[in-house]
């Protein structure tokens, strides 16, 4: 790529374009030196005003904080036209995306909410405030880190203000309503932001609800996020509430406080008594599953035992000497019936007693003294 610097291009292959907004574009690339993916975010050159300090901001509180949310700075080049960042890749999913879908569990919103969190409350110890906090900024790797991206509007509070007086910047769902009239960025912005979007998390389920929330403003409130999905418990949905509570002075004065309030809340979800009905039914479902396993093994043992009673019997009858059909050697015909003497192939004789209607029992007693059986005619 000709953007980057001659030494850059020895060091860093251009795998592919990841994405694009209105200041800046983002390549994949592969760090030849030490064998690592990353992201390399180029400026766009054609910019606004004060674009190119918001870009150098970003770099110097990419390269001073260290936070396992926030995204990693590697190195940058403001030497050249138009500058690059190169900075930690993070395979992941953006918030944005699981919205559209409508699949974001109720603890995996918390969870997702309770990290990014973390990392504002990194930045706003540090005297920073993020003032970008939306969903495309959030990533989501499959094993279920969140990480904060983009700062380029981070605004520094001991720093020479950047933006014009009167002018608002930011994402418009996510500002807080005090800022469209003029007041000053502040920590509970920050938390409106982040509050905006664990409400999208747990209650949208489409993109036209999600459409509908983008309407929402002030004078239009958002509704109690329980009345929407009913997986949102009463402390959960009156803690999203005063996260986004039209009046700064009525949310969390700080992000540790809107923490401590989901922790706690997550505490109490793991240790509370479930209700006596949903016992029941749990209990009931775990013992029709055992005895669903136990049919099944008695089945399986079942079908096992037949089929080596089915291999014996096969092997006994090839291995069972076949023997011939026994000879007739006699034939003692009497009234009461006939005596017939046979010999079979082991040279063993005996005798069948064929009994008639007339026949008695001392007749049989002495012709079948060495009988198999009887037959009666």
């Amino acid at each position: 790529m000709t953007f980057l610097s001659a030494e850059d291009q020895k060091r860093y292959k251009i795998l592919e374009q990841l994405g694009q907004g209105s200041f800046a574009v983002v390549f994949k690339a592969r760090d030849k030196s030490c064998q690592r993916d990353v992201a390399i975010k180029v400026l766009r050159r054609s910019t606004t005003e004060g674009l190119y300090e918001r870009f150098a901001r970003e770099v110097q509180v990419c390269l001073e904080l260290r936070h396992p949310n926030i995204v990693s700075m590697y190195d940058a080049n403001f030497d050249i036209d138009p500058p690059y960042l190169v900075m930690e890749y993070v395979q992941a999913k953006d918030v944005g995306n699981y919205l559209l879908r409508g699949d974001i569990a109720v603890e995996e919103a918390i969870s997702i909410t309770r990290q990014i969190g973390k990392a504002l409350s990194c930045l706003h110890e540090n005297g920073l405030l993020h003032r970008d906090v939306k969903p495309e900024n959030i990533l989501v790797e499959e094993n279920g880190r969140a990480v904060l991206t983009d700062f380029n509007l981070v605004y520094v509070e001991s720093a020479t203000v950047l933006t014009k007086t009167g002018q608002v910047v930011g994402t418009p769902n996510y500002i807080p309503p005090e800022q469209w009239f003029g007041g000053l960025p502040n920590v509970q912005g920050d938390i409106y932001a982040l509050g905006r979007v664990l409400y999208e998390m747990l209650t949208c389920g489409n993109k036209e609800e999600l459409i509908r929330l983008q309407e929402l403003t002030p004078d239009n409130p958002y509704p109690a996020p329980e009345e929407i999905n009913p997986a949102v418990s009463t402390t959960l949905s009156s803690i999203v509430q005063r996260a986004v509570a039209p009046n700064p002075g009525d949310r969390y004065t700080s992000m540790e406080e809107l923490l401590a309030a989901l922790a706690a809340l997550q505490e109490t979800t793991a240790t509370v008594e479930l209700p006596q009905a949903v016992k029941i039914r749990s209990d009931n479902a775990n013992k029709a599953c055992k005895e669903e396993q136990t049919l099944r093994w008695l089945g399986i043992a079942t079908a096992l035992f037949l089929c080596s009673l089915l291999l014996f019997y096969l092997t006994w009858s090839q291995m069972r000497p076949q023997l011939a059909p026994p000879k007739l050697i006699s034939v003692n015909p009497s009234i009461l019936g006939v005596a017939l003497r046979f010999e079979n192939c082991s040279d063993e004789s005996y005798t069948v007693a064929v009994k008639t209607v007339h026949g008695n029992r001392r007749w049989l007693k002495e012709n079948i003294a060495t009988s198999k059986g009887i037959v009666q005619a």
